[in-house]
């Protein structure tokens, strides 16, 4: 895998992707908990996920915390648009440790 950095984009794409702001994503989306739902201009996937923090220390690794985390994928567009958008929303209900 190669990183793009910034410089490396179109000015076009720099411009467009700066500055955008998370909406809320509609209600229906409480319901695609593990399957993706979705109409003509809008999509949404509810998943779980638990971040781990680990600490290695002479070769020996120790899990030092954990985040459990509801996941909302949320993408829309308009039918008049070329371009789509994409949203994360990440919501910690609970946890220990370093995370």
């Amino acid at each position: 895998m190669r990183e793009t950095k910034p410089a490396d984009l179109p000015e076009r794409l720099v411009q467009n992707s700066c500055g955008a702001q998370a909406v809320d994503p509609p209600q229906w989306c409480e319901d695609a908990n593990g399957i993706i739902l979705g109409t003509r201009t809008q999509i949404c996937l509810v998943t779980g996920l638990t971040y781990t923090t680990t600490r290695t220390v002479n070769g020996t690794t120790t899990v030092t915390g954990e985040a459990d985390m509801v996941v909302i994928n949320y993408s829309y567009s308009d039918t008049g648009l070329p371009t789509f958008t994409h949203q994360l929303e990440l919501s910690v209900y609970g946890g220990w440790g370093d995370a």
